[in-house]
């Protein structure tokens, strides 16, 4: 190992150090002390003096753990503007974590049964490419300290293993460790082969393959993987422990290796949360009470609950994806069943990750999008239920996601950059204005408390929508939408929304006859146009259709009133006053419209 300096001062100690060093990795807790003691031989102590470079030559695996100091693992990648090669900090491997290589001969095999088409072919392409991925790949010690390593004799570990395994297979009562507690099942009902094989699967670095099974990494190069596996953290967990809590913010993604998880989610007893919940009108405090209120009835609502068992999962089931990219409450909660071992990988850690596989990124928010979309069906959204499963998956391919914090405008009224949104998680709030016009002039400094005792609000959650009317009227934002929490949501920019949306010809015509209620330009359009084709209506009688599509939509006293232009009303005012009136007479108001 190239850097190591003498191990002489850790002679006499050695044994002492290592037995101390390797308590403190959790897949080591479920080892009894025998067993530990026996561990603590296959183990060498070497010291890496500062910023030592720590290779992997031999074609076997390579393990090692951290004594004293701590390992930076980097990488070298291309500048932006030039092919020159800097290198990047990965993370920081500390006291009681571990760096493991699967040997070169295993990877090789591995690159060989890729079916992409870049894959190499013969053992000599594979071994080139390796080498040349391998040499993008730092690990050193510690710049300031140094550090002090323990590697396994891999020898020492096989004799140890057989040994084991030989002595079990003539017992026929194989003796048990208690590694887990006694009588609770899991780990403590291992034997110690049973030990033995699961710590080789650790240190052969098989973390790799429950890695490469995960469907977002499955197209990262085999060496990027084993960077992956040497970046993340064993977790051990005794039953009845839990691994996340439902509510609470999560930055770690799991790997179940070994035991039997639970997952569970508490529903509500009563009747499911409206997607669209009307808000009454008042001023601005009323208002905040008001959702205040709301609030504390959907709260209460939902605080008569009961735990549902949604699954469980075994080795190579993993959860917590969607905390490698938003700070979100987790939406379930996971429960070890008996004692568990897990692997785990940070969002910091993972982020570092994505700057050596970028496309891991798109794989990953196209995952998150589904389950976010799955959830939803399965809790009852009925929008979502409407589209075909085949057609979800184009949406979420289609659609980005999108992460607000609370108090976030996603947008403003008169915004002529709109999109169409279908919110995730969170609750948004949206405010229409005035009740008795939709067109309203754009102020800059906030509104008055007696003007704004009629204003609109409805508030969105999860599975509901927003800006579809913009678009569909080809205008600017009629409304204000406001976060009241931390929101995520799937956006659609228009050319997608016209796209998707105009194969769904049910839920088009839903869009069209919200907005035909709430857009009175709408409807006195559609008076318009039926009162200028419809062939059946006599001449004596269309100065009394006008007067009745005047008095309904143009008027001062209109109950659906639309605002005009006083050019045009003036125009429109003195034909009606005429005695002569044309099928052309709202010529000027629906080009207005338009």
């Amino acid at each position: 190992m190239g850097g190591a300096g003498s191990s002489a001062k850790y002679g006499p100690d050695s044994t002492k150090l290592v037995v101390d060093t390797l308590k403190k990795l959790p897949f080591m807790q479920m080892m009894d002390d025998r067993l530990l003691q026996d561990l603590a031989v296959c183990f060498q102590v070497a010291k890496y003096t500062k910023g030592a470079a720590i290779k992997n030559d031999a074609a076997s695996g390579f393990f090692v753990v951290v004594a004293e100091g701590s390992v930076d693992i980097a990488t070298l990648l291309h500048t932006p503007n030039s092919k020159q090669l800097v290198s990047e900090l990965l993370c920081q491997r500390k006291a009681g974590d571990y760096v493991s290589y699967v040997a070169r001969d295993q990877l090789v095999a591995q690159m060989m049964c890729d079916d992409s088409d870049d894959a190499p072919r013969t053992a000599k392409e594979a071994r080139k490419k390796l080498a040349a991925l391998l040499e993008l790949n730092r690990t050193t010690a510690d710049p300031f300290v140094g550090c002090t390593l323990l590697k396994l004799n891999f020898e020492k570990f096989s004799k140890l293993r057989a040994r084991m395994t030989v002595h079990a297979a003539g017992m026929k009562n194989t003796a048990r460790f208690s590694g887990g507690r006694k009588g609770k099942g899991g780990m403590g009902a291992m034997t110690a082969p049973e030990k033995l094989h699961l710590m080789g699967s650790i240190v052969e670095s098989e973390v790799v393959n429950y890695l490469v099974e995960i469907p977002f990494l499955e197209k990262v190069e085999m060496t990027r993987l084993v960077m992956l596996a040497n970046m993340c953290s064993y977790l051990y967990v005794r039953r009845g422990e839990s691994i996340c809590v439902e509510g609470e913010i999560g930055d770690r993604f799991f790997v179940c290796i070994k035991g039997t998880l639970q997952a569970t989610l508490q529903v509500s007893l009563n009747a499911a949360q409206p997607t669209f919940t009307a808000m009454n009108s008042g001023t601005a405090s009323e208002r905040r009470t008001s959702i205040v209120a709301l609030q504390e009835q959907v709260d209460g609502a939902f605080n008569d609950k009961k735990i549902q068992a949604l699954k469980r999962m075994g080795a190579g089931s993993y959860f917590g994806e969607i905390s490698l990219v938003f700070k979100i409450p987790r939406v379930c909660s996971i429960t070890a069943l008996d004692d568990a071992l897990l692997v785990y990988v940070d969002r910091t850690a993972f982020c570092s990750f994505l700057k050596v596989a970028p496309d891991a990124a798109v794989v990953l928010l196209e995952h998150v999008r589904l389950n976010f979309l799955d959830t939803l069906i399965k809790q009852g959204c009925a929008f979502l239920n409407a589209i075909p499963p085949l057609k979800l998956q184009e949406l979420s391919y289609m659609s980005e996601i999108v992460d607000y914090e609370f108090d976030t405008m996603i947008m403003r009224r008169g915004d002529q950059q709109t999109c169409f949104y279908i919110l995730v998680r969170g609750v948004v709030e949206i405010d229409y204005g005035s009740t008795s016009t939709i067109v309203e002039a754009e102020t800059d400094g906030a509104e008055d408390e007696a003007n704004d005792c009629s204003n609109e609000l409805v508030l969105v959650h999860p599975g509901g929508y927003f800006g579809q009317e913009a678009l569909l009227l080809n205008s600017g934002s009629q409304v204000n939408v406001r976060c009241l929490d931390h929101c995520l949501a799937l956006k659609l920019m228009p050319e997608n929304f016209h796209e998707f949306f105009s194969t769904l010809p049910e839920l088009f015509a839903e869009f069209y006859c919200v907005t035909r209620l709430r857009h009175h330009e709408v409807s006195l359009f559609e008076y318009i146009e039926d009162f200028k084709w419809q062939a059946d209506i006599s001449e004596d009688r269309i100065h009394e259709r006008a007067l009745v599509i005047y008095l309904k939509f143009l008027a001062d006293t209109a109950p659906t009133p639309v605002n005009m232009s006083p050019g045009v009303l003036a125009v429109l005012e003195d034909e009606l006053s005429s005695d002569g009136v044309g099928r052309d007479v709202f010529a000027a108001v629906r080009e207005e419209i338009l």
